[in-house]
């Protein structure tokens, strides 16, 4: 994720080990390549943590960003959990509904393909 709008005092997201909510810091610098952020080096162009990450890849996320990334999480989760019940608990009208919503969200997706 790029981080090139990103101005010094913007606050960004760097999740920590295995944790939700990220933690939030100020920009403290921007340089040509990295931001500064939270006493690490970020990358401009991919939001990669500069230098050794030992187990995992760090990433820094804009506060929109983050937002879009917990909303797709929370849409994954619902969606399994969707997987794992039974149509017969709707009425007819939600079956209907959630129908349409789906449909309009796969063509939306398939037209930005």
């Amino acid at each position: 994720m790029s981080l090139r709008d990103v101005k010094k005092g913007d606050v960004v997201v760097i999740p920590e080990w295995r944790s939700r909510p990220g933690s939030r810091y100020p920009v403290t610098m921007v340089g040509r390549k990295y931001i500064t952020a939270g006493h690490e080096q970020f990358s401009i162009e991919t939001g990669q943590k500069k230098g050794p990450v030992y187990g995992a890849t760090v990433y820094a996320y804009t506060e929109a960003q983050w937002a879009r990334k917990e909303a797709e999480a929370t849409l994954r989760a619902v969606w399994n959990r969707c997987g794992r019940l039974s149509a017969k608990n709707l009425t007819d009208d939600e079956l209907r509904d959630l129908t349409a919503t789906l449909r309009a969200a796969a063509e939306k997706m398939e037209k930005k393909a």
